[in-house]
């Protein structure tokens, strides 16, 4: 396991240089484009000169565009130009709302502690889904009230005056993947191991997609005498839990409407489940407790001895999740990288995951 994932992870690692030369379409008139030109001043508060328009002519050394605000038509030399991104449109107001939930969705992951501190709660995948969906609520709300143009950016070509402008990368059908995973219930959370299948269930779509998906994870916690169940906690000496987690649900996945280079960032707004959780407990007592007797501080005669108690534990629950990656193309097959965050309801409480996966898709 550990084998495959340093190959997947130098993998991905490599892909950039595999990706960089893939297939690109040439600009052409009528191109709607965006052209950031090259600063005038060497000032940090200098601000770039924007153009937004339509290209209506491409020579050796200049662009003609016909810009949006003015209706007048401009050439820019080639040399001034300092970036190029290409039009991919406006899209839907359901688009725009799931991206931009997702965006702030993720970044409301990190008001937990500020949640965690306002309802004095106990349970930190509880306070996470908390701060994602505040942040999601936000999101989707600007989004779909406000849906922004979305842009790709174009790259210089090898002849003078040419601009290139990658082709999207699809979808993939299947993808499987495994890595470490951060894995909690209650008191108790532990480092384990973590795999994933998925399949896209809907047609290629220009942003959004339906995948399923299977997921398995286990790892081993501690925690201390508060953390028991079967014995008295002043007797307790400590618990260690074994835990495996079964999962399968339906996710929404959604392309960032830019790329980072040969990277394609997605995110999953929201994906929701059904998971098992097995767990094997194991809990230590022994006599803890020192009484006075005639002047004496000895072991009170109440004390148990020491032992150990074993017992497993399997519960069920919904769940929701949220998360993001990276994917790149390497030959026919792509690379990704996932962080992801699962909150589940059980009976009598919460548990949750929260994995890190490397994985090929094809």
């Amino acid at each position: 396991m550990h084998y495959v994932l340093v190959l997947l992870a130098t993998l991905f690692l490599l892909a950039p240089a595999a990706a960089a030369g893939q297939g690109a379409a040439t600009l052409e008139p009528g191109t709607r484009v965006l052209v950031v030109l090259a600063r005038q001043s060497s000032s940090l508060w200098s601000r770039p000169q924007m153009l937004q328009g339509t290209v209506t002519a491409l020579n050796v050394d200049s662009i003609s565009l016909r810009l949006d605000a003015e209706a007048s038509t401009v050439t820019v030399a080639t040399a001034s130009i300092a970036q190029m991104a290409v039009s991919r449109g406006v899209p839907s107001r359901l688009e725009s709302a799931v991206w931009q939930g997702a965006v702030l969705g993720l970044q409301g992951v990190s008001l937990w502690p500020a949640v965690r501190d306002l309802n004095n709660s106990d349970s930190w995948s509880r306070d996470v889904l908390v701060g994602a969906a505040v942040g999601a609520t936000i999101g989707a709300i600007v989004g779909a009230l406000e849906p922004r143009e979305q842009w790709r950016r174009a790259r210089k070509g090898p002849e003078p005056g040419e601009f290139t402008v990658p082709e999207p990368t699809p979808k993939p059908r299947v993808a499987l993947g495994g890595g470490m995973a951060l894995l909690g219930a209650g008191e108790i959370s532990g480092v384990g191991q973590h795999v994933q299948a998925t399949m896209r269930l809907t047609p290629r779509g220009s942003l959004l997609h339906l995948r399923g998906e299977l997921l398995y994870g286990s790892a081993t916690g501690s925690g201390s005498p508060f953390a028991c169940e079967r014995v008295p906690t002043i007797y307790c000496l400590g618990r260690a839990d074994q835990t495996h987690q079964y999962g399968g649900g339906v996710s929404v996945v959604g392309d960032a409407p830019f790329t980072w280079g040969p990277f394609q960032p997605y995110g999953i707004p929201l994906g929701i489940g059904v998971y098992h959780r097995q767990t094997h407990s194991t809990e230590s007592q022994g006599p803890t407790t020192i009484c006075l007797i005639g002047g004496e501080l000895v072991s009170c005669p109440n004390n148990p001895p020491f032992e150990t108690f074993r017992y497993t534990t399997r519960t069920a629950g919904f769940g929701v999740n949220i998360g993001a990656g990276l994917r790149t193309r390497v030959g026919d097959a792509q690379l990704f990288a996932e962080v992801r965050a699962h909150t589940i309801l059980e009976r009598g409480g919460y548990s949750g995951s929260a994995p890190l996966t490397f994985g090929i898709a094809f």
